[in-house]
């Protein structure tokens, strides 16, 4: 099961930066944030997923730590919002 659940959030992560990256370029070049707003939801998905991870793990302290990321995602959800 690990390995499939290892597999699910490493795709997330990597959509998730292609998405922020992209969106990044995009909000330079032609002022639309739509794209890096995408980005920001699937990695708020992925931070998600990830706490769930930790809270099925028992690892407290390790889900404390994924605290920080998740605000900052839900900021950039905020903003480009």
């Amino acid at each position: 099961m690990v390995p499939a659940l290892l597999i699910s959030i490493t795709i997330l992560e990597i959509a998730a930066g292609a998405l922020s990256a992209v969106g990044c370029v995009l909000i330079i070049v032609l002022k639309d944030p739509t794209i890096a707003f995408y980005g920001a939801i699937v990695s708020a998905a992925a931070v998600t997923t990830l706490f769930f991870g930790q809270r099925i793990a028992k690892d407290y302290a390790g889900a404390a730590v994924l605290v920080p990321y998740f605000l900052l995602t839900l900021v950039a959800i905020y903003l480009l919002g």
